[in-house]
């Protein structure tokens, strides 16, 4: 399991910093993670 963090998924997968923001950018437009006002990232159920 890793968290839900942009370092922890760009490490994860090997990713750079700008593949893991457009990723992120996505599934936030998906609704798959939500971002709390102090910009962590949290999974949506």
């Amino acid at each position: 399991m890793i968290t839900c963090s942009k370092k922890a998924v760009a490490k994860h997968f090997l990713m750079n910093n700008d593949d893991v923001d457009q990723l992120f950018e996505q599934m936030m437009e998906a609704g798959t993670i939500g971002q709390k006002a102090n910009k962590h990232y949290y999974l949506v159920s």
